[in-house]
Protein backbone atom coordinates (compact mmCIF):
# COMPACT_ATOMS: atom_id res chain seq x y z
CA UNK A 1 0.00 0.00 0.00
CA UNK A 2 1.26 3.48 -0.56
CA UNK A 3 1.32 6.71 1.38
CA UNK A 4 -0.10 4.86 4.13
CA UNK A 5 1.65 6.36 7.92
CA UNK A 6 0.61 4.78 11.42
CA UNK A 7 2.20 6.66 14.72
CA UNK A 8 3.91 4.64 16.91
CA UNK A 9 2.51 6.60 19.39
CA UNK A 10 -1.27 5.72 19.05
CA UNK A 11 -0.25 2.12 18.20
CA UNK A 12 0.90 2.42 21.94
CA UNK A 13 -2.12 4.68 23.20
CA UNK A 14 -4.10 1.79 21.53
CA UNK A 15 -2.79 -0.72 23.54
CA UNK A 16 -3.38 0.72 26.72
CA UNK A 17 -6.96 1.79 26.10
CA UNK A 18 -7.49 -1.54 25.42
CA UNK A 19 -5.91 -3.50 28.60
CA UNK A 20 -7.93 -0.63 30.51
CA UNK A 21 -11.04 -1.44 29.12
CA UNK A 22 -10.34 -4.97 29.84
CA UNK A 23 -9.37 -4.27 33.30
CA UNK A 24 -12.91 -2.90 33.41
CA UNK A 25 -14.66 -5.55 32.33
CA UNK A 26 -12.62 -8.10 34.97
CA UNK A 27 -13.07 -5.09 37.33
CA UNK A 28 -17.28 -5.25 37.20
CA UNK A 29 -16.79 -8.74 37.31
CA UNK A 30 -15.27 -9.14 40.41
CA UNK A 31 -17.35 -6.64 41.82
CA UNK A 32 -21.04 -8.57 40.89
CA UNK A 33 -19.29 -11.56 42.09
CA UNK A 34 -18.70 -9.60 45.88
CA UNK A 35 -21.96 -8.14 45.58
CA UNK A 36 -23.51 -11.52 45.20
CA UNK A 37 -21.76 -13.46 47.63
CA UNK A 38 -22.26 -10.75 50.65
CA UNK A 39 -25.83 -10.38 49.64
CA UNK A 40 -26.09 -14.24 49.61
CA UNK A 41 -25.72 -13.77 53.80
CA UNK A 42 -28.82 -12.12 54.32
CA UNK A 43 -31.52 -13.12 51.99
CA UNK A 44 -33.79 -16.79 51.73
CA UNK A 45 -32.89 -19.05 49.21
CA UNK A 46 -35.16 -18.40 46.64
CA UNK A 47 -34.50 -14.46 46.57
CA UNK A 48 -30.65 -15.39 46.36
CA UNK A 49 -30.96 -18.08 43.76
CA UNK A 50 -32.75 -15.55 41.21
CA UNK A 51 -30.21 -13.07 42.22
CA UNK A 52 -27.25 -15.00 41.46
CA UNK A 53 -28.38 -16.05 38.41
CA UNK A 54 -28.90 -12.79 37.11
CA UNK A 55 -25.27 -11.90 38.20
CA UNK A 56 -24.04 -14.58 36.79
CA UNK A 57 -25.41 -14.02 33.27
CA UNK A 58 -24.42 -10.68 33.84
CA UNK A 59 -20.80 -12.17 34.61
CA UNK A 60 -20.93 -14.22 31.30
CA UNK A 61 -22.04 -11.29 29.49
CA UNK A 62 -19.06 -9.52 30.68
CA UNK A 63 -16.46 -12.03 30.32
CA UNK A 64 -17.22 -12.80 26.62
CA UNK A 65 -15.82 -9.52 25.15
CA UNK A 66 -12.63 -10.26 26.73
CA UNK A 67 -11.07 -12.88 24.19
CA UNK A 68 -12.04 -10.22 21.28
CA UNK A 69 -9.94 -7.74 23.59
CA UNK A 70 -6.89 -9.68 24.17
CA UNK A 71 -7.27 -10.49 20.11
CA UNK A 72 -7.41 -6.83 19.63
CA UNK A 73 -4.08 -6.19 21.63
CA UNK A 74 -2.16 -9.11 20.11
CA UNK A 75 -2.89 -7.83 16.48
CA UNK A 76 -2.01 -3.84 18.17
CA UNK A 77 1.32 -5.83 19.29
CA UNK A 78 2.27 -7.46 16.15
CA UNK A 79 1.62 -3.93 14.61
CA UNK A 80 3.81 -2.26 16.85
CA UNK A 81 6.47 -4.85 16.06
CA UNK A 82 6.25 -4.27 12.94
CA UNK A 83 6.42 -0.43 13.01
CA UNK A 84 9.51 -1.07 14.95
CA UNK A 85 11.26 -2.97 12.71
CA UNK A 86 10.29 -1.06 9.84
CA UNK A 87 11.74 2.21 11.81
CA UNK A 88 14.76 0.54 12.71
CA UNK A 89 15.86 -0.65 9.02
CA UNK A 90 15.22 2.94 6.84
CA UNK A 91 17.73 4.43 5.53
Amino acid sequence: MRNVSVRRDAVVRSIELVRAVEANYRDVGRLLENEKNSAGQNWNDDKFRQYAQIVDSCSGALNQPLADLKNCEQTLRRLLASIDAYQSTRL
